[in-house]
Parts: C-alpha cells; structure tokens; sequence
C-alpha cells in the first residue's frame, strides 16, 4: 500500500504502513551507530528517540535543513522522480524533527522537492528528536548510505565526519559500510582544483577521470588533460594513458630543464593568459632553451600563425624604418 497522493489530511493506515517498512526502521538502527561522543558523550539513546508513527505533514510546514550535505539535485532526476510520485504515490517517508509548528526536514529533500512538482500538498513523515550535530550526521550517513551524493559531496561528508568526529578513515569505513581504501580514494577528490571537482559534480567527468588527473604533479598540466578528456570524449582507460605520458613527460622536462625564475614564471602565465594557449618556456643549463605554443584544435593553430604573422610584419616595418 502506497501512501495516497490525495491532498486530504487524512491519515493512512498505519497498520499496513509499518510492515511495509520494517527495513527501512532497520536502517534507522544502523544509521544510530554513528558515534555521537562530542556532544553526548556516546550516549545515543538520549539523541535519538524511538522512531514514531508516520503522519501526513503538509509540505508548506517542512523546512530543508540547511546542513544537507547534498547541494545539487538534477533536473531530469527531479521530474522523473515526480512523475513515478504521481503515479504510485511515495513509497518511504521522510524524516523531520519538530521545530514548533514546523518542521526541520533531516532526510529526503528530493521526495519533498519532487512531491511539490507533482503537486502533493502532504507527504508521509517520521518525526524524530535529535541534537543539531545528530542532525548533520544522520543526513550525512544516509546520503552515503543511499549513494545519493556525487562524489565530491561523498568526499566532503567524508571529510566533515573524520574532522568534527574524530574518527579515523578505519572507523569511518566501519561506519558507512565502506572499504578504508575507498574512503581514501574519496578523500583524494577534494585535491583537485575547483573547476575540475566541478566538472565532476556536473557529470561532465566521473570520478576515475579525476583519480587519473590527479596522478598529474602540475595544475596547468592537470587543467591540460581536463580538457583533453572533455574534448575527445575519452574513457578512463584513455586518460591513464595520456596521464602516463605527460608524467614521463614531466619527468624528462625536469631532467633537461632548469626551474624559471619568478619573473620568467610570471612572463609564461602572462603570454599562456594572452595568447589563450598554453606557453612553456625550457632553459638549460647554458642558457639554452625553446618557447613551446600548445593547441587544442585547428582553430587555436590558425590563430597562433596569424599573430606571429602579424608580429613579423610588424618586425620588419620596424627594421625598415631605421629603429633597429
């Protein structure tokens, strides 16, 4: 028996509703083992109290908990979500703890976002009492539990429970049902430069694209194979190999050329700034070296050869006139 997608205040039978959800309690057991020793001492059971009956709770009266760790909730995800609502009603119901005569969602802020769109005026809720740092962690370990966070957003979860917890990356893998090396494949993520754990969040690159990328020693070199995997559309396999190839590149590059002063530094970014390519400038030891222009595509080729065209030119008209 779904939960009926009437916009009535009358109550389901809770009869047939708790056996339907008798793993989803169960889950609520688990998610209790979370250590809550910074506030309380450990002492859980005067965290969270005994799971209450379900109620229909007018949506208007649920606030979003602003603690949520998942920030992005996808469109298409939104409408399907809502589509399958109006059809068979929601299936689980979400969890909120009293704050007067509202109530602070904790669980579920997809279901509430997707039951407005299908036009519900009540959804099904569980009230439970919580401190606000239980709050946090039960929304944390759900979301993770129920992979509902991209894997930056699992990562930050990762990071906030091992920092404000004090749990090490052992017990936190105890705690989500996860391997300590996944945790710490996680935990990698938050190196990457913000753009890039964009593009990740954004689906534009998975999770194996960016472990490969951060193989890479340097950010430009990083930002270099980002764009090569958007552009060619290449597989994670594809990119541990262009990621092996620019490594024993840097490699070489340390062995041939001398580290640039700041101010030669400083002239690189500016010229790789300006031109809108990427400018490496190689000296060795004798003072010897060469000034490398990177490309994309055809199009940034042809502007590259305008503008050393046209600084030719001006070379000559210059010679010409005497001033050299």
């Amino acid at each position: 028996m779904n939960f009926p997608l009437t916009k009535t205040r009358a109550a389901p039978n809770n009869g047939a509703i708790e056996k339907k959800f008798l793993r989803f309690k169960e889950k609520l057991k688990k998610i209790r083992n979370i250590d809550s020793s910074a506030d309380d001492g450990g002492n859980v059971s005067q965290d969270m109290r005994q799971v209450r009956s379900i109620q229909m709770i007018e949506l208007d009266k649920i606030q979003f908990n602003p603690l949520q760790p998942r920030k992005i909730f996808q469109q298409k995800a939104l409408e399907d979500l809502s589509r399958s609502i109006q059809e068979h009603g929601i299936i689980q119901p979400v969890i909120c703890t009293k704050e007067g005569d509202t109530y602070r969602l904790v669980v579920g802020e997809r279901r509430c976002r997707a039951s407005k769109m299908a036009g519900l005026t009540h959804v099904p809720v569980i009230i439970e009492e919580m401190t606000e740092s239980r709050l946090l962690q039960v929304a944390l370990i759900e979301n993770i539990q129920r992979e509902d966070l991209d894997p930056i957003e699992t990562a930050l979860a990762y990071s906030h429970l091992l920092r404000e917890h004090n749990l090490t990356q052992e017990e936190l893998a105890q705690k989500v049902g996860k391997s300590r090396p996944a945790i710490t494949n996680a935990l990698r993520l938050l190196a990457l430069p913000q753009p890039i754990r964009r593009s990740v969040q954004e689906g534009e690159i998975s999770a194996g694209h960016a472990r490969a990328i951060l193989s890479v020693e340097k950010e430009r070199d990083q930002f270099e194979v980002w764009n090569r995997v958007k552009r060619d559309d290449l597989s994670v396999r594809q990119t541990e190999d262009l990621v092996r190839r620019v490594r024993t590149g840097e490699k070489k590059q340390k062995r041939e050329s001398l580290e640039l002063s700041p101010d030669w530094r400083e002239i690189q970014d500016h010229l790789t700034r300006q031109w809108g390519v990427t400018v490496n400038i190689r000296q060795n030891k004798k003072q010897k070296g060469k000034i490398e222009l990177q490309y994309d595509d055809g199009v940034q080729l042809e502007r590259i050869v305008e503008r050393l065209i046209y600084l030719g030119e001006r070379m000559n008209r210059t010679t010409n006139s005497g001033f050299l």
